[in-house]
């Protein structure tokens, strides 16, 4: 008799907060990463991207994600300006989708105004 279907891989989740990190270095080689609020943080002109492991997920969050959410259906969350996308697995770390919101990030974060770090 066959077996079932098993669910998709699970990770540690210090292995996708990783696999994150790398993630953003490839893709926006040009920001710095610094530990801000506890976390890693990556800045550019500002504060893009945070990171912070929680019990059941990574969640990665988006200083500017409020102009983002339109391009990105992956982004949760109603702050005036910052979302977050909860990761649960080294795939969803790697995936196209991710990778070109990381982009969009850093291209918001390059054409606003100065701000604060």
């Amino acid at each position: 008799m066959p077996r079932p279907k098993a669910r998709p891989s699970t990770y540690d989740l210090n292995e996708v907060a990783t696999t994150i990190e790398r993630t953003i270095r490839e893709e926006s080689p040009q920001l710095t990463r610094v530990t801000k609020y506890g976390a890693p943080t990556f800045q550019g002109r500002g504060d893009v991207i945070t990171i912070g492991v929680w019990k059941t997920f990574v969640a990665v969050g988006f200083w500017s994600g409020a102009k983002l959410a339109a391009r990105h259906s992956i982004l949760e969350g109603t702050a005036p300006s910052s979302r977050v996308v909860k990761f649960r697995s080294v795939e969803e770390a790697r995936s196209p989708r991710f990778r070109a919101l990381i982009r969009d990030a850093v291209l918001v974060d390059s054409s606003d105004p100065v701000h604060s770090r």
